[in-house]
């Protein structure tokens, strides 16, 4: 495990972040719909193993 990380990706998945008003918005990044940022936040929470279909 990298130190770290969790706190990492809190903060990348945050509303702050790639929500609809979000930082990287205001940089020219469109932000996933929320129904499906809910859907990474869940994948997160759980941890759930990322598999090379979820990159299709």
């Amino acid at each position: 495990k990298v130190p770290g990380i969790d706190a990492y990706v809190d903060l990348f998945l945050s509303e702050k972040m790639i929500g609809e008003y979000g930082y990287l918005k205001n940089i020219g990044l469109i932000p996933l719909p929320k129904e499906k940022r809910e859907e990474v936040r869940k994948s997160w929470e759980n941890r759930k193993e990322l598999q090379l279909s979820d990159l299709k």
